[in-house]
């Protein structure tokens, strides 16, 4: 066997242990913007019956006291994840000013054990987390994200004079995202890539021999991180599945092995995805094309491929003052109303530009009763927007 074969097969080995482990994990974590610019963190953290007896220390007496002890006095292995005192290192991370409120741990019945925490932070902008985008090149080294919240104070569009027009940005709105605290590094352009990453049918095959073992220690996986706003999300140009409803929750990541592919079949199923994940690559194009038209497919995973060139381009090194860098849908930002505390903090006494006629810059006072959400739960419909002339 040559080198690099041994070297693939011994990676997927190694993968293949540690996701011994994930397959019996549930990861989920909503992050609430609150109407006063707060933050509330709710973090769920689950483990199976068989994850939790495979990893805890067994004594005669720990059998004896049976499934009780995995979270006793004190707990072994990694039950310990689940405790108050480990949400209580978690928070440390969280960003300045976070608080654990709360903590308790749940049992389904069925040997799940999930610890559900919420923390508080008193300014949204300091939150900070594990990136959900992880196809950049570098995220084993870059792999935080910082919550970013601003005040849109001029209308943009995308599209001709004539056309069917989406905002992009709409003035008076607030646009929120989640950016890696470090400029990220995106994956090489795809031909350099794909030279650098072909392998040989003889080793292509070695990983997919190693499949069926990897679909049953995917069982029961389940992670997600979820964004959610005090109002109803109008727009977010990366694409949600709320874009036809008022929703309030967007997901940035969500991932579980039931998900399909393009064609319907399980998403672990599929050869040539699993490959690609086994090898590390989740920029490949046959991750990231089964997963782009999640907005309208509720059975696929919802995965944000930046970094990847499978996207057109990388997200977070778009200049945001350029119009003509919005493309593919990729800018980052989520965009709902202003409460009547956000609009005090961002608006009260500034002028705004509704506009969209270029050359015509109209601005105005920044009329809450125009452009707020009201504290009943109902958003204030927006004044009809100006046709932009022919010369725009």
């Amino acid at each position: 066997m040559r080198l690099t074969s041994v070297r693939l097969l011994y990676r997927a080995l190694c993968l293949a242990a540690l996701l011994a482990c994930a397959g019996c994990v549930e990861v989920e974590t909503t992050v609430r913007l609150e109407p006063d610019g707060s933050a509330t963190v709710t973090e769920i953290l689950g483990f199976s019956k068989e994850l939790l007896e495979g990893s805890a220390e067994q004594t005669p007496e720990t059998k004896a006291a049976g499934e009780e002890a995995l979270l006793g006095a004190k707990p072994t292995g990694i039950a310990v994840h689940l405790t108050r005192e480990a949400a209580e290192r978690r928070v440390k991370h969280l960003g300045d000013g976070a608080r654990l409120v709360s903590h308790k741990i749940e049992s389904d019945g069925q040997g799940w054990r999930r610890a559900i925490c919420v923390y508080k932070l008193d300014d949204f902008r300091n939150f900070k987390y594990a990136s959900p985008f992880l196809a950049y090149a570098d995220y084993p080294e870059n792999n935080y994200v910082q919550a970013h919240l601003e005040p849109v104070m001029k209308s943009i569009y995308w599209g001709e004079a004539g056309e069917v027009r989406e905002y992009w940005r709409r003035g008076g709105e607030l646009a929120v995202a989640f950016r890696p605290t470090q400029p990220p590094k995106n994956q090489p352009k795809t031909g350099d890539d794909e030279a650098a990453a072909r392998i040989t049918p003889e080793q292509a095959q070695r990983l997919r021999d190693l499949l069926p073992v990897f679909k049953d220690l995917f069982e029961g996986f389940r992670i997600r991180f979820t964004f959610e706003s005090y109002a109803p999300i109008r727009s977010a140009a990366f694409g949600h599945r709320g874009h036809k409803s008022p929703a309030r929750t967007l997901d940035l990541l969500n991932f579980r092995w039931e998900n399909v592919d393009n064609w319907n079949g399980l998403f672990l199923e599929n050869e040539e995805i699993m490959v690609e994940l086994l090898r590390g690559r989740l920029h490949a194009k046959e991750v990231v094309e089964n997963c782009m038209r999640f907005p309208t497919n509720h059975s696929l995973p919802v995965f944000l491929a930046w970094g990847s060139r499978r996207t057109g381009m990388g997200l977070h090194e778009i200049d945001y003052t350029r119009l003509w860098d919005y493309r593919w849908k990729i800018r980052d930002e989520i965009y709902f109303a202003p409460s009547k505390p956000l609009f005090d903090r961002y608006y009260a006494g500034k002028e705004i530009d509704l506009s969209l006629i270029k050359k015509e810059p109209k601005p105005e006072p920044a009329d809450f009763a125009k452009i707020g959400w009201q504290e009943d739960g109902d958003e204030v419909k927006d004044a009809p927007a100006p046709k932009p002339d022919d010369g725009e």
